[in-house]
């Protein structure tokens, strides 16, 4: 990572987030909730994530879940 940028944009660089997210996150002056309104995003992620794992250990096995 490239020293100097905060750890948010840091982190949001890796990201796939739109553009208008990311436009907002620069506007936002103070670190601190820069880091929280990212966190946010990631804890809404989640859910969706841990779903589609399910979906994919499903899709190795016989449908079930089982290798």
């Amino acid at each position: 990572m490239t020293e100097g940028y905060s750890l948010a944009f840091q982190i949001a660089t890796e990201l796939p987030l739109d553009l208008d997210y990311k436009q907002e996150l620069l506007e936002i002056r103070a670190e601190s909730a820069r880091q929280e309104r990212l966190l946010e995003r990631l804890n809404q992620w989640l859910p969706k994530l841990a779903h589609v794992e399910r979906v994919r250990a499903k899709a190795v096995g016989n449908g079930h879940g089982f290798q």
